[in-house]
């Protein structure tokens, strides 16, 4: 498992750390997590899938986006997936 686990913290660092761009880490986590065929168990399951979301919510177009935080199906920037890939990269080295 830890080998599985640690392409997803490369990959996440890497996003975080801005050595990989966002359309980078949005193409590659996205096909990363639908490719992945080992069971993780839930509360990493959980980290990644709730990462892979926030990436599919993803929109770098502010010019067909809608930001607005009265939607509850939103879309978020590049900020925000970055703030929340952080958190998920900090609470999957904690497993």
């Amino acid at each position: 498992m830890e080998k599985k686990l640690s392409k997803y913290i490369e990959l996440i660092s890497g996003f975080v750390e801005y050595t990989i761009p966002v359309e980078e880490f949005e193409s590659k986590y996205l096909h990363m997590v639908k490719k992945e065929n080992y069971i993780f168990q839930d509360n990493i399951a959980r980290i990644i899938e709730t990462l892979f979301s926030d990436t599919d919510s993803y929109c770098g177009d502010p010019e067909i986006a809608d930001y607005n935080s009265e939607n509850p199906f939103r879309d978020i920037d590049e900020l925000e997936l970055r703030r929340r890939a952080k958190v998920a990269l900090e609470e999957l080295k904690k497993v």
